[in-house]
């Protein structure tokens, strides 16, 4: 095997030239790679990455398991909502004492309908036709009063 001297810095480095320098010894030159202070600085380094290599995916799953849990719909806001807003008009709920207008579907029919679906009845009370009041929902609310809806299929 043939070995190369090559020049590093100002002095003459007699590793083989097929020798691979560390990230560190690229940086500082291989005098500084071997000062006691420098190692424990780079050992410190390597172990932040590997922790952080380490870490950062399980808090990315967690964020991502959160995220996905808090802007599901909810059924009993849903309700609630209902309860507010729509039981002026229609039946919202078996224990709602009575609705004003007979003529109107109650909730329990809106969710048995043939071809219903909870995302069709989100996207129309995202743009509520003349009839319903404007109420001004949010996605989240749109999407929780949708759920309750959907809850009450049988």
């Amino acid at each position: 095997m043939h070995n190369e001297h090559r020049l590093t810095g100002s002095a003459i480095d007699p590793r083989p030239a097929y020798t691979i320098l560390s990230v560190h010894e690229a940086a500082h030159g291989p005098a500084h790679a071997k000062d006691p202070a420098s190692q424990s600085r780079s050992k410190t380094l390597r172990r932040s990455i590997l922790s952080l290599a380490i870490v950062a995916p399980a808090l990315l799953a967690a964020s991502l398991l959160l995220a996905t849990k808090s802007d599901a719909a909810d059924a009993a806001a849903g309700k609630a909502l209902a309860l507010q807003w729509c039981a002026a008009c229609h039946l919202v709920a078996d224990d709602q004492p009575r609705q004003s207008d007979a003529n109107l579907p109650a909730f329990r029919d809106i969710a048995a309908r043939d071809g219903f679906s909870e995302a069709a009845l989100a996207a129309f009370l995202g743009d509520p036709h003349p009839k319903m009041p404007a109420m001004s929902l949010g996605n989240r609310e749109i999407g929780d009063l949708a759920r309750y809806i959907a809850s009450l299929a049988p």
